[in-house]
């Protein structure tokens, strides 16, 4: 498995500007895709999924209250991250 695209994490660190815990926690949950993309607590999104070539993928990070979507594509094994963003909760 390859993380591949990581822009959406860049993307919501410049826009929120996150603490460093907050940063941290994110960070090292998505690094984990690179070996476990079915990892607790991301859920599959079957209404945007298209088995048996890819699985889009949803996380709310409750303890960083942040929510992340990523997409798992099985030819390949890799992951490219969808969204990252604050949960509001």
């Amino acid at each position: 498995m390859s993380l591949r695209d990581t822009r959406a994490l860049r993307d919501w660190v410049l826009a929120t500007s996150p603490s460093d815990d907050i940063w941290q926690r994110v960070h090292l949950w998505i690094v984990s895709l690179d070996h476990s993309p079915w990892r607790y607590p991301s859920y599959p999104l079957e209404d945007r999924s298209e088995r048996p070539n890819y699985e889009v993928r949803r996380a709310v990070l409750d303890d960083a209250q942040v929510v992340v979507e990523y997409k798992r594509i099985y030819n390949g094994e890799v992951v490219d991250l969808w969204s990252v963003q604050e949960s509001g909760g």
